[in-house]
């Protein structure tokens, strides 16, 4: 048949049907690629630290399937969720940890303030990754109620090192007292730390920037929403800043992005979220 049957129009029609098979293999690879969480294809961790006030929102309406939506909104990785209830009465009777955990698809661990109401009340972390927990009482006047220190370590995927999670709720009395004292707990424990070890910590910590307490606080850490300080509270006209999220040791994260979720409905408190990546030593 000479040279052109083998390279006349069979040939062709071959090679076009590797270069579509071809094409198709890399579009599905590039789709299923981009199904994967945000930090486990770029090796960040997006964290949100959020006041709940037990799901009840600025319109006296308490609703966590409205609280997992603010939630998952930006598809965090670990969630420090402040003033959240298990089993009391004004809460009725529901085990919010529990509900919240099945609505944003993540687990939970939940570190107990004080009974509460027939049940108990406190903080609790949400997390895609798995981790161990931790509960240390923090000093400070049974009249403003127990507070706690929340320790999480954590091992997230591949490409991300491991790390501690703090996550905490100081006091809320006038007098700074209280709040000095737990703040001299958790600079105490931090001297306990490797200071090369990962580390996030978050909270709702009733003060703000310029106060004595967040100075006492910030040469230990560097103040990730710093880049733009938004007011976080009350959450329908934010005038303050008392919701943080803070990293260590400084050199060795990056910002990526940080800002206040514009919600003014859904709790008294804006949810603070970042994206951080850490750096080689």
């Amino acid at each position: 048949m000479g040279p052109f049957t083998r390279w006349g129009p069979r040939f062709w029609m071959g090679d076009i049907k590797s270069i579509f098979r071809a094409a198709f293999l890399l579009g599905a690879a590039l789709i299923l690629s981009g199904c994967a969480s945000p930090s486990a294809k770029v090796g960040q961790v997006r964290v949100l630290c959020y006041n709940i006030r037990h799901g009840r929102g600025m319109d006296g309406r308490i609703d966590l399937e409205r609280t997992a939506r603010v939630i998952k909104s930006v598809q965090p990785d670990l969630v420090a969720v402040l003033e959240i209830d298990r089993a009391t009465r004004r809460s009725a009777g529901v085990d919010q940890v529990a509900e919240l955990a099945r609505l944003t698809g993540m687990t939970y661990y939940f570190g107990k303030c004080r009974d509460y109401q027939g049940g108990e009340f406190g903080q609790a972390v949400l997390s895609k990754w798995p981790l161990t927990n931790e509960v240390l009482p923090l000093p400070g006047s049974p009249e403003f109620g127990a507070r706690i220190l929340q320790i999480n370590r954590v091992q997230p995927p591949s490409g991300i090192p491991d790390l501690m999670f703090l996550s905490t709720h100081l006091s809320h009395g006038v007098s700074p007292a209280d709040r000095l004292a737990q703040i001299e707990f958790i600079n105490q424990w931090l001297q306990t730390q490797s200071p090369d070890a990962l580390a996030i910590l978050t909270g709702d910590f009733n003060a703000t920037p310029e106060s004595e307490e967040l100075q006492r606080l910030l040469p230990h850490w560097r103040d990730v929403g710093a880049v733009n300080s938004a007011a976080t509270f009350k959450a329908d006209q934010p005038r303050i800043r008392i919701d943080y999220i803070f990293a260590r040791p400084a050199s060795r994260w990056r910002i990526i992005q940080t800002y206040v979720l514009d919600d003014a409905v859904t709790s008294d408190h804006r949810p603070v979220f970042a994206v951080l990546k850490a750096t080689a030593q």
